[in-house]
This record gives structure tokens, sequence and C-alpha cells, in this order.
């Protein structure tokens, strides 16, 4: 069986770059003699999201040009350390396309597509695209935990009719948080599972393989986020001080420019297998970002998803519940009187648990066909 997988896997961003990873080897673990590929598809929105200089239409763009102009070599090196693991560790199709009227007119022969994961499902994304929904294949269908994170109806709306008409041919649908099964089952009549991200149908010894080796304190906290707002920056300084621990960021967009000042210390290689080593050999990860959360969880490690602005994340609030961790999510109204040095009381069952059932799930989306 051939199978093709669309989702967001040229975004420079590690959780993308390792979800797209995780689905490739996942699937071939589950049946071997499937020849599994990820379609070649990025549009010229998400292009220009992860452009080093954008066009100077604005002040708030000729400001962002000038900070990546003085900081022009290492996003050099992480866009040449991006490329190098989505060519080397990704299995691409043979052709690529950058627009829906290529995709349209691709006439390659899949048995099976599978849409996601990550947030390909998410009108709010600025990569969106209806064909993230399979619409150009005339095979079978099926989508692995694509997320929709705060999308209302409202943000469906102008897209219904085709929302619709694509999940019609899907055998099996699901999405990887709870609070969007009721947005989406609204279009359509099939039941939609709840399946974990494909990062966490993987082990150690998976993203042993991909980790560099790059020299790191022995004692460190690694603080991974992507807005870096205020709240959050201000929790780590001072569970830095409570703990004694330096911080140590890795570069995930623009935002992090704030922060360069912090007394933080920046990450000098910034390719995905680098943010997994960041996270493999932290004594403690502090992050806003579910995928933060998702490998701490993966490594077994010590760590905290930080609760900001009173905006609690469905992605990472779903996970921990699920695993019974929810006290590892703490707000910063009350972070203050939290013991840093508690140790995580991982329960291997409900772990175990989560990836059998979602591995469960995606065998039988290949059977399902």
């Amino acid at each position: 069986m051939k199978i093709g997988i669309l989702t967001f896997h040229k975004s420079e961003n590690y959780g993308s770059a390792l979800q797209a990873f995780a689905l490739c080897r996942a699937l071939k673990a589950v049946e071997p003699s499937n020849g599994v590929e990820i379609i070649d598809y990025s549009n010229e929105r998400q292009k220009e999201l992860y452009s080093i200089f954008v066009k100077n239409s604005s002040p708030k763009n000729l400001i962002k040009n000038l900070r990546s102009f003085l900081n022009l070599a290492q996003l050099r090196r992480r866009k040449r350390g991006f490329n190098e693991f989505i060519n080397s560790k990704l299995p691409l199709s043979a052709e690529h396309f950058e627009s829906e009227k290529q995709l349209k007119a691709h006439k390659s022969e899949y048995d099976l597509i599978i849409c996601g994961s990550d947030q390909i499902w998410n009108p709010q994304s600025v990569d969106f695209s209806l064909s993230f929904f399979g619409v150009d294949f005339k095979c079978a269908k099926a989508s692995y935990a694509p997320s929709i994170r705060d999308a209302e109806e409202s943000d469906f709306k102008p897209y219904e009719n085709e929302i619709r008409k694509a999940l019609s041919d899907f055998g099996k649908i699901s999405l990887r948080e709870k609070r969007s099964l009721p947005v989406l089952q609204k279009y359509t009549e099939k039941p939609i599972d709840c399946v974990c991200d494909p990062t966490l149908l993987l082990d150690c010894a998976d993203y042993n393989s991909i980790c560099t080796n790059n020299k790191l304190p022995e004692d460190y906290i690694f603080y991974y986020s992507i807005d870096y707002n205020p709240q959050s920056v201000e929790m780590v300084k001072h569970i830095s001080k409570a703990t004694n621990k330096p911080v140590f960021i890795i570069f995930s967009t623009n935002k992090t420019y704030s922060v360069y000042f912090k007394g933080f210390h920046l990450a000098k290689n910034n390719a995905p297998g680098d943010f997994v080593n960041l996270i493999k050999n932290a004594s403690l990860v502090l992050s806003t970002s579910f995928h933060g959360v998702a490998f701490s969880v993966i490594y077994r490690k010590p760590f905290f998803a930080l609760k900001t602005r009173g905006y609690t994340d469905s992605r990472i609030n779903d996970l921990l519940n699920e695993i019974g961790l929810g006290e590892r999510y703490i707000d910063f109204e009350t972070y203050e009187n939290t013991d840093y040095l508690a140790p995580v009381n991982y329960d291997e069952e409900a772990i175990m648990r989560l990836r059998s059932y979602s591995l469960n799930y995606l065998k039988d989306c290949l059977n399902d066909r």
C-alpha cells in the first residue's frame, strides 16, 4: 500500500518537523511493507511565514528585517538545520507543490491519504488551505490527530460546504483535542475520535537517532516558548533563582529577540535535533508550548507547563489530564507556591494506554480503506 501524508512538514517549527517525522516512523512500524511518504506541499503563505526577510510594507516589518539582518548568521544556520532535517529525515514525495492548482493537477496514485497532524485544520492558521483536507486526491482518506486549536464554528463558516463535502470522503476521522470534537462534528455524521499527537507514538530510542550531541552544562533549565510573553518570562526567572539553575532557550520565532537580554543563554544550534538534545539533557523543562511538554513526557523529564494571561492551552491540558499530571500545569497567579524540585510521578500505564489506543486507531486507518 502507498500512503501519502498531508501535513505542515516544512514549517520551521520544532513541533511541526518532529510530528511529521514521528507519524512517518509510526506508520512504518505498524506495517513495514507499506510505502509511506509526505506529499511535499507547502504553499506561498507558509514560505512567507518562515522567510528570514519580509516585504518592507510596514514599520513592524522594517524592524523585523533589521533584527534579522543583525542576526543573519544564526538565522541562516537555523534555516539550514531545518532544511537538512527535512530533506534527510523525512520521506518526501518526488514532486514538490507550491499551490493548490499544482496539487490538483497531480496524478500520482496513493492507496490512502492521511491528513495530519499539526494545526492543518485550523482556519486561524496563516498557512491554512483546504488542500490539507485531501480534496485533490481520489483515494481512501483518513485523518490522524490534526488540530484546530482554538478555532470555533464561526472560523469554519466560510469553508463549511467544502469541509462537509471533504469529510464525507473520509473512512476514519480523528482530532488531537477533546474540545475540538463538537466543533468539527457539525460537519459530518461520522464519529470523530481523539488520539494523541504523533510525537507520543514513539519513545526515546526513536528520537535519540536524530538527537544532536552538542555539549551542554550538567544542570540547566530549558525554557521553551513561542511568544515569550512577560508573565512566563517572570515565572522562569523566579524558578531559575529559586533553583539556582541557568536557563537555556532556543530560537523559536522572532519573539525570541525580546528575551535576548533577560539573562537567558541562547543555544547556538537551532535544528530539530538540537531541540530534542536540550530537552533530553535538561534537569528541568519549563514550557508554554505543547511540544515542549510532549517531549518532556517522552523523555520522562521534570517539567512544568506554564499557564499565563489566564489562558489554558487545551492541547497541553488534555494531554496532562489524560496521563494524570494535571498538577504540572502551573498558573501565573499561584506559581510561587510550587515546589519546583518535586519529582514527576509518571504513570507508565496511562502513557502506554494512550499510545496503544492511538496506535490501534492508526492500524484501523490502514485496514479501513
